[in-house]
């Protein structure tokens, strides 16, 4: 029993020492392959083709890229476009947005487009082919004003609405047509959500497709477009009309903001961001698959702020008290309310501003009166932006 009290206690030293040296499976390195450009597009605009796709930020396995070459292949008609097609290596930072200009064909060349990811040697995925035929310049809208109104930016423009364009038969070489709505979304679908041959748009404002502070596309109505956040997308009606775009003065422009063309000339957007500049464009589109566009419009900007009158007080009441008038109402409904503007007029004189109170005022004391004199009163409400509301009704009042 003594011996057998150490050799235990050794076992148990030595379980419980730590595996010094010892090592699991090797791990294999992180590959810095970068993923397929799921947003690659291919479109033409006014007298150009255009390409575009966002840079990657990392690798298929995480590894985070400092700066992206972004390759692309073009060429007209069925050729292999690695071998005999034209190509553009674009340098771009992680998550740049790379938008690229290429010469315009002859009208009904058949021009097919494709890219990939380099970084450090490394290739990605090819992107699907996408292709389109060569149309003679779309004639681009014209004389484009903006108006500011109270439910938002009243748009009307002036040109002739484009003739549809046909899609060109690619056959089996061709790249798979790419629905309206998914070319101008905002966020690239993760790879294993893309659909095949369906890329997305990215960043919300470049001229081709590129940033904004989350501006909602809506759904253009019949007859003049109204902008409405509420709308469900809906099955393309009209492949082709006008576009138009916003952007913030300090932006570019992006998606369009209704979500297929229209035929209509005019559109409220009801969404601008109040107390920024909106500047606008619109462009005439022959076809959406694929996006062939006319030039932009003039641009026009204008200072988007709140010029809706608050609605006004209800209630008013006169009544004599301390020698004075005591004048009260009920307070106005206006959710930006910044207070009061009382008015009172005596005999055949027109009213007159005597007073400005908070909003959280609905009662206010008038000392300056002369006995025996009748007072009439009216108030207006007053919002945050200084908009002023139409009077209250009026209210008659004589101190004793």
């Amino acid at each position: 029993m003594p011996k057998a009290r150490p050799l235990a206690l050794l076992t148990l030293a030595m379980a419980l020492a730590p595996a010094c040296g010892h090592k699991g499976p090797p791990v294999a390195p992180l590959r810095r392959t970068p993923p397929m450009l799921v947003d690659f597009r291919l479109a033409q605009r006014g007298d150009a083709l255009e390409v575009s796709c966002t840079a990657p930020r990392a690798s298929v396995d995480g590894v985070a890229f400092e700066s992206v070459d972004i390759d692309l292949f073009w060429g007209e008609g069925q050729i292999d476009l690695e071998k005999e097609g034209n190509r553009r290596t674009v340098q771009a930072m992680p998550g740049e947005r790379v938008v690229e200009k290429l010469p315009l064909p002859v009208p009904g060349t058949l021009v097919r487009a494709a890219s990939r990811a380099e970084v450090g040697g490394s290739q990605g995925q090819r992107t699907l082919i996408l292709a389109l035929e060569a149309q003679a310049p779309l004639i681009p809208p014209l004389d484009l004003t903006a108006r500011l109104l109270g439910d938002g930016v009243s748009l009307s423009w002036q040109g002739p609405l484009p003739e549809p364009v046909e899609a060109p038969d690619l056959g089996p070489a061709g790249g798979a047509p790419l629905p309206f709505s998914d070319f101008f979304s905002r966020e690239p679908p993760t790879p294993e959500k893309a659909p095949a041959g369906e890329p997305r748009e990215g960043e919300d404002e470049p001229e081709a497709g590129g940033a904004s502070a989350p501006e909602t596309p809506g759904r253009a109505g019949e007859g003049g477009g109204t902008l409405d956040e509420d709308q469900a997308p809906e099955e393309l009606l009209r492949t082709h009309g006008f576009l138009i775009y916003r952007r913030r003065q300090s932006g570019t422009y992006g998606v369009p903001l209704d979500r297929e063309p229209q035929e209509a000339r005019e559109l409220l957007d009801r969404h601008a961001q109040v107390g920024a500049t909106a500047c606008y464009v619109v462009r005439a589109a022959g076809s959406v698959d694929p996006l062939i566009e006319s030039a932009p419009s003039n641009e026009v900007c204008l200072a988007v702020r709140d010029i809706t009158p608050p609605s006004p007080p209800t209630g008013l009441a006169v009544v004599p008290r301390d020698g004075g008038l005591d004048v009260v109402w009920s307070p106005s409904p206006a959710v930006d309310l910044g207070g009061y503007r009382i008015y009172r007029a005596t005999g055949e004189g027109a009213a007159e501003a005597v007073a400005d109170v908070e909003a959280t005022e609905t009662a206010w004391h008038d000392s300056s009166v002369e006995g025996g004199v009748l007072y009439r009163y009216q108030i207006t409400a007053l919002d945050r932006a200084g908009n002023e509301g139409p009077p209250s009704g009026t209210a008659e009042g004589r101190p004793e």
